[in-house]
């Protein structure tokens, strides 16, 4: 048994050697124009069905909006001092504000939102300008970076996170990389020029649409 376990946690971890995965060392596309924030014909918040996050885009840059429903007991109410609800408002869970709430049966129902900013203070991620309806987000991690693509159409934004099939060949051409294993993953790092980076199969690498829908 301790024979066959380890030749199982051998070829596991042999497995997750040989993945790969892949991050760029400059901000894509390659040599274009980094800007703080979307044209401000496009500022709002945007939300979608598919995922609970929403996005606001604004002078500030880019922001990811989520939201956390949570429930705290009557009793817990009465026995705390921190807590308390005046006119349907739950004192002492934020801050800074108090909270809308609603009771049901015993429970005391609200929502807390957190902001995450993407683009602009406190973010190392970068925004570049693809063109008037086209961005990319860079996200930034140690140093490289991985895109995802933002396309507005109207009242209408399309969000696509960098993604491809494990057995892609659509990084082959590239001739700049380098390999930077960790202990799950052989990340390779790629360093497209802008005429290898337009050679590149864009339906491969973002596969999935996202839709969003400005509020």
């Amino acid at each position: 048994m301790k024979f066959v376990l380890y030749t199982y946690l051998l070829c596991f971890a042999f497995y997750l050697q040989a993945q790969q995965a892949f991050d760029f060392l400059k901000p894509l596309p390659p040599g274009s124009d980094q800007v703080t924030g979307v044209s401000w014909t496009y500022h709002g918040t945007y939300s979608s069905g598919q995922v609970d996050i929403d996005y606001q885009f604004d002078d500030a840059g880019i922001t990811a909006i989520s939201t956390v429903f949570q429930s705290i007991s009557r009793e817990t109410i009465r026995e705390s001092t921190q807590y308390s609800v005046r006119n349907g408002f739950l004192f002492g869970v934020a801050e800074t504000d108090s909270l809308p709430c609603e009771l049901q049966g015993e429970y005391y129902h609200f929502a807390i939102q957190f902001k995450e900013p993407i683009i602009g203070k406190g973010s190392k991620n970068i925004l570049t300008k693809v063109n008037d309806q086209t961005y990319i987000i860079n996200f930034e991690e140690n140093g490289r970076f991985t895109p995802s693509r933002l396309t507005f159409k109207g009242k209408q934004l399309t969000v696509e996170h960098f993604t491809y099939a494990e057995s892609s060949s659509a990084f082959d051409a590239i001739q700049l990389k380098e390999a930077h294993p960790t202990n799950a993953l052989n990340y390779i790092t790629l360093d497209p020029t802008s005429g290898e980076w337009q050679a590149l199969p864009m339906a491969e690498l973002f596969e999935r649409q996202l839709i969003f829908q400005r509020l």
